[in-house]
């Protein structure tokens, strides 16, 4: 990971975000790749097909979709995007240097590209051939090993880890609720 035979920070900022979004999506299950799964971007596009047209059931690929497997999937994407929120919080605090230098789309693009696993960069503004990593301080370069190592071990496995199903001896009266 992480070769490239054009200087990335070249790239025109649409193309730049338009690698940060297939890098979310990141790979299939089972994979080495990061993001939140081709599998899950499915079920979650499914979902989407399925609520513009109007219809009772997500249908993907002449199969049913569960209704339970669309929230695991919105709810993975929504985890995802909170912890690179989280993450591009705290490196904006920690590296304001490099932001002011380089600007936010860079620092955006390296969050992504260690939770994908990715392995690329828009490289340093310092010494040509590095990382932009190689700018951060510290604390920004702890950052973006928790996202790597986050990214590593799959979404799932972090939503797991800190989401803890219970089960309630009762169940409460459904809510309904006009959206929009």
């Amino acid at each position: 990971a992480g070769f490239n035979l054009i200087n990335i920070s070249l790239f025109h900022p649409s193309t730049l975000l338009f690698i940060i979004f297939l890098m979310m999506i990141g790979g299939s299950p089972g994979g080495t790749a990061g993001g939140f799964k081709t599998t899950v971007f499915a079920y979650f596009s499914a979902w989407v097909r399925s609520v513009i047209k109007g219809e009772e059931e997500v249908i993907l690929r002449e199969r049913f979709v569960n209704k339970e497997e669309i929230l695991r999937a919105f709810s993975i994407i929504l985890f995802y995007i909170s912890f690179s929120l989280i993450s591009l919080f705290f490196l904006l605090i920690t590296e304001y240097k490099v932001y002011n230098n380089r600007g936010f789309l860079p620092i955006l693009f390296e969050i992504f590209s260690a939770l994908g696993t990715v392995g690329l960069s828009t490289g340093s503004s310092k010494v040509s051939n590095l990382s932009l990593a190689h700018d951060f301080s510290i604390y920004g370069k702890l950052i973006l090993i928790i996202l790597m190592f986050s990214g590593r071990a799959g979404m799932l496995t972090l939503y797991s880890a800190f989401i803890k199903k219970k089960k309630l001896p009762y169940k409460y009266p459904e809510a309904e609720c006009y959206l929009a």
